[in-house]
């Protein structure tokens, strides 16, 4: 009866979702250390205008690939220190969940 009421209580769901939210920006801010990369393909068509009826539309169609990688360097320890604080807030929030569960636990 006990873990049925935590498991309903509302004030432990919340916290249980503060928890997993800072996990994710542990995650999102921890990737900003690591370079980034994208390729796409850019495609176009063009259509030659009929100018005269001997001369008649001549499509053509045209394609590059293109990429590129970014990294930015860290000199300074800046994306580090980000990671560390988001670390620092998820257990700041974990120790906050457990204080709704035991604030609601019996004694």
């Amino acid at each position: 009866m006990i873990h049925t009421a935590i498991a309903q209580n509302y004030d432990v769901r919340i916290a249980a979702a503060r928890v997993l939210e800072a996990q994710a920006q542990v995650g999102i801010t921890r990737s900003n250390q690591f370079p980034s990369a994208s390729v796409r393909r850019r495609h176009y068509s063009q259509q030659n205008a009929k100018v005269d009826k001997s001369i008649s539309r001549l499509p053509g169609q045209r394609g590059r690939p293109e990429s590129t990688v970014i990294w930015n360097l860290d000199f300074w320890g800046k994306y580090r220190r980000q990671t560390e604080a988001a670390r620092a807030q998820l257990l700041a929030t974990e120790w906050g969940q457990r204080a709704v569960i035991l604030l609601w636990s019996p004694i």
